[in-house]
């Protein structure tokens, strides 16, 4: 994982961890900010009760996020925004479904993975947001001792046949990861094809979740 991704999906965990002391109610799927925090407390709640199984299996953290934070995830609409509708209308069903799914593994492995890097940053919420009745932005902010705060939002989008909210990008410093996505995929896609860069996705998917030691930050 690049140093840029690490250090988003690390400001990801510390959003969600942020959830976790929200009291339990019912998952309100028609409101964004009600849902994003319920699945977050839900999430982060296993990922403490569990802690001696992920101790001893971190491969565990691919069946929480699966059950815990896949079902709420707008994948499919992002994995078509990284495809681009010129490769869209140039491929098959089976191909871009092969795609989505390639595409939905890559997410499990990598917030599997962010779940082991959490280390105590909190986080600051602000007013949320609809962009209009099928768009919403859920806005926080990082905060780290001696560290300048980081703004964080999450896009949120509403499936018009369902009424049902998803998320499906995270923008940090108004750096967008689905942005990232697109670009270090979809110029591979126009050379490769969807099919070769589906395989790709699929043998990185097979990385295993470990406990990484900090990166060191080089003196100023």
């Amino acid at each position: 994982m690049t140093l840029l991704l690490r250090r988003l999906s690390l400001l990801v965990a510390c959003y969600l961890l942020a959830f976790a002391a929200v009291a339990a109610e019912p998952i309100k799927q028609e409101d964004p900010f009600a849902l994003a925090q319920e699945v977050a407390k839900r999430t982060f709640g296993r990922i403490n009760n569990e802690q001696p199984k992920i101790q001893a299996d971190p491969e565990h953290l691919k069946t929480i996020v699966v059950e815990e934070l896949i079902p709420y995830a707008d994948y499919r609409f992002a994995a078509y925004k990284v495809i681009g509708q010129s490769s869209l209308k140039k491929s098959t069903k089976e191909q871009r479904k092969r795609f989505v799914e390639a595409f939905k593994g890559n997410l499990i492995v990598t917030y599997a993975q962010l779940f082991t890097e959490y280390n105590g940053q909190t986080v600051a919420f602000l007013p949320g947001k609809l962009s209009d009745e099928n768009y919403a932005t859920v806005k926080t902010v990082i905060q780290q001792p001696g560290r300048p705060d980081i703004s964080v939002d999450f896009k949120m989008r509403r499936n018009k046949k369902t009424g049902l909210w998803r998320a499906y990008d995270m923008v940090a410093e108004n750096l967008s990861m689905l942005s990232q996505k697109e670009a270090e995929l979809r110029g591979l896609i126009r050379q490769k094809g969807l099919d070769e860069v589906s395989a790709m996705l699929e043998q990185k998917n097979q990385a295993k979740i470990v406990f990484e030691e900090p990166e060191k930050e080089e003196a100023p």
